[in-house]
């Protein structure tokens, strides 16, 4: 339960941080939404492993959670890329709508849940804050989207009521284009007052549902979770960007419009970049945890395993032809790589890339096509 003290301060003890920067043991997680999940499961109780790992040469953990989630929202086989150089296109709450996001990763935790989105309405800031300490004073986390930054999700831990503040932890707590009202707890966490204006809602988590006490099933869910898979890959567009295998090609062609790059401005070119990395970072992201899920899904499912098998290796091809763009352009951290991605033979090399991972992930979506097809046989 949550302690409150004498001043309305209410906080959640513990709860673990989210993002990019989990210590040398954790492997980073660059997806928030599924990351703050992971995180409140295992905070309230919820059993995942931790998976142990080696990439390049380290040794590290993953959350299962945090994969768990990936894969069963449909993030791990998302892509976006929408008209220009949006920076939201890194935004995989909107490869299909939040509401059926959010309740495929619900199904798969096996627990209820309340969304409540802001209306614009006087009296949203008072509906949220009651669900929040009501949430805190239950022991459990509450995910918000938005509080800091853009509407991405982040966890909300704490509560003080004589500063109408929450307390918690975000992607973009750390960020200088948004930490204008950004205040810092001792052990880390932010501080944000007047938070209702940024928040574009909250989930709520309730309580386990239809008695599940075990642990997930992957031959159980197999079926719908693959399905979702082909269907976040194939379709074509969602919510005015192009989504799946023909955000690819989108992207490729974008980059190699040479009259974007026309301008030798300085913010013009660290802007185009940057819309750019955040696909590669997307991909790189999502596909090695799509190979990480697939592989857990074929040991626990051997009817599936030889399918699956292929199909991670194809993801994880993926995520090697990221690692190449990033080469490509002197490695992730190049505080010139802005510079060199406006050379026109630089970003033809980088869309010929894209246009070889495109083509790996159908491969991977026609190996778990296979397998869908396997799993429906015995049925018909």
């Amino acid at each position: 339960m949550g302690h409150i003290d004498e001043s309305g301060w209410l906080v959640l003890p513990g709860v673990a941080r989210v993002g990019r920067r989990l210590g040398k043991s954790r492997s980073p997680e660059r997806i928030p939404f599924p990351s703050c999940l992971a995180a409140c499961l295992r905070y309230i109780g919820d059993y995942y492993p931790w998976i142990p790992v080696r990439e390049h040469s380290m040794d590290g953990r993953l959350d299962h959670a945090y994969i768990h989630m990936m894969g069963a929202t449909g993030m791990a086989f998302g892509l976006l890329w929408g008209p220009g150089w949006s920076l939201a296109n890194a935004g995989l709450m909107s490869i299909a709508d939040s509401d059926e996001i959010i309740d495929r990763a619900f199904h798969a935790a096996g627990r209820s849940y309340q969304t409540i989105w802001a209306t614009g309405k006087p009296g949203d800031a008072n509906a949220m804050r009651r669900a929040i300490v009501q949430s805190l004073k239950s022991g459990r986390p509450v995910l918000a989207f938005g509080v800091i930054g853009p509407p991405e999700c982040c966890l909300i831990t704490g509560f003080d009521d004589e500063q109408d503040a929450v307390i918690g932890w975000s992607f973009y707590q750390d960020d200088p284009r948004f930490a204008g009202n950004v205040e810092y707890e001792p052990n880390g966490c932010f501080r944000v007052r007047n938070w209702a204006p940024n928040t574009a809602g909250l989930t709520i988590v309730g309580e386990k549902t239809g008695g599940r006490t075990r642990t997930f099933d992957f031959a159980e869910s197999a079926l719908p979770i693959l399905n979702w898979a082909l269907h976040v890959t194939f379709t074509p567009d969602a919510h005015g960007r192009k989504s799946g295998l023909a955000a690819y090609t989108a992207w490729a062609e974008q980059i190699m419009h040479d009259s974007d790059f026309a301008s030798h401005d300085e913010e013009t070119l660290r802007h185009r970049y940057a819309a750019h990395d955040g696909a590669v970072e997307t991909v790189a992201e999502c596909r090695w945890t799509a190979s990480r899920y697939l592989t857990l899904m074929a040991n626990a499912v051997p009817a599936l395993s030889a399918l699956l098998t292929v199909a991670a290796e194809y993801y994880h091809q993926e995520y090697s032809l990221m690692l190449r763009i990033w080469s490509l352009l002197g490695g992730k951290t190049n505080a010139e790589a802005h510079i060199r991605f406006a050379d026109p033979a630089v970003r033809c090399r980088i869309a010929g890339i894209i246009h070889n991972s495109r083509e790996a992930d159908a491969r991977a979506a026609g190996m778990i096509s296979q397998a869908v097809a396997a799993l429906i046989a015995p049925n018909r």
